[in-house]
């Protein structure tokens, strides 16, 4: 009798898990994919600065998204918008100051538009960055 008593209750458990596991399967396939839950969070972009410039020349990010420009150079870099009339229309983006090797330097896009920047203290070293 004990017997049967115990595996009654264990077919009972197995039964109550079996439910819980469908339910949540079912709950689980309603979500949206994962990739759409972060679509529109801001992100982290790097640009490295070195001996030939900055790395990649051209960026693509979002409005919202922040860029580190790391420099892996041997001498300071200062990343600045091109001269006019970028420079006059977005003041903000400007370290302000030389970057020394191995720092890192942060700016958070939030306008829209393709953005020439430059080494304020190399000018031949220049690129772009789009902000949609």
């Amino acid at each position: 009798m004990n017997k049967t008593i115990l595996f009654v209750a264990a077919l009972i458990i197995v039964i109550i898990a079996g439910i819980f596991l469908i339910k949540n399967t079912e709950t689980a396939k309603n979500l949206p994919p994962p990739a759409n839950l972060y679509k529109n969070q801001p992100k982290t972009v790097q640009i490295i600065y070195g001996v030939n410039g900055y790395i990649p020349s051209q960026a693509f990010i979002n409005s919202g998204d922040t860029v580190q420009f790391k420099n892996l150079g041997k001498s300071d870099m200062w990343p600045a918008l091109d001269n006019n009339p970028d420079h006059e229309i977005y003041p903000e983006f400007d370290a302000k100051q030389a970057i020394k090797s191995g720092e890192i330097f942060s700016f958070t896009f939030n306008k829209t538009g393709i953005w020439n920047y430059y080494d304020h203290l190399t000018p031949s070293h220049k690129a772009t960055i789009t902000v949609k």
